[in-house]
């Protein structure tokens, strides 16, 4: 493992290195990964879908040019993130999003792109 450039704080684990523990992982009974499916097609993977670790704020929002929240511009951010998630395999997506009405569209921007058969697990509240 090493650094992830430009996320302080984030270790990157290479490809060959992650389907190796992965592979030893599911060989104990690990079933819930989070990428890689494609290569182990016996497990569910997850993603954990937040903003709150890449914003030079801290908050899990998008601030408009005004400074403000910009919660059309956060579900936007959360629709593409979750999609891109499930286009890479992820079985489930875990928006941690406390909006009203943002997971029904996050599910709409899944089926719109043909994800339909990926869970919407939201949590936090």
């Amino acid at each position: 493992m090493h650094p992830a450039s430009g996320m302080s704080g984030v270790l990157h684990l290479g490809i060959d290195r992650a389907l190796d523990y992965v592979k030893g992982a599911a060989e104990l009974g690990v079933r819930e990964f989070r990428k890689l499916s494609c290569s182990f097609p016996d497990c569910r993977f997850w993603g954990h879908v937040t903003l709150a670790h890449y914003t030079d704020h801290g908050g899990n929002y998008c601030l408009g040019s005004n400074g403000d929240i910009d919660w059309e511009l956060t579900t936007d951010r959360f629709c593409k993130i979750c999609a891109a998630l499930a286009a890479s395999g992820a079985g489930i997506v875990l928006p941690f999003l406390l909006r009203p009405g943002a997971i029904s569209s996050i599910r709409s921007h899944l089926q719109s792109n043909g994800l339909e058969d990926t869970a919407v697990f939201s949590y936090g509240a």
